[in-house]
């Protein structure tokens, strides 16, 4: 296995990551390393990771996002 990218939150240790990430208003990242993010061109990511249609409900609620979230092509 070869590493791709890496994900940024603000959790120290398994055990403080939040079983639903509905629950939790902490912004996490996911990065993708360069060299690998024309492979995703056409990936529809959504069945794995459906928060990332909740971007715009979470602004108006005043809900920090981050920079990945909504940026899906369709």
């Amino acid at each position: 296995m070869k590493q791709i990218g890496a994900i940024h939150t603000p959790y120290k240790r398994t055990k403080e990551v939040p079983y639903q990430s509905s629950s939790s208003e902490e912004v996490c990242e996911i990065e993708v390393f360069m060299e690998y993010g024309s492979g995703l061109k056409d990936t529809d990511i959504r069945p794995y990771a459906p928060e990332f249609d909740e971007k715009p409900k979470k602004e108006k609620a005043g809900v920090k996002v981050g920079w990945l979230e909504g940026r899906i092509k369709r």
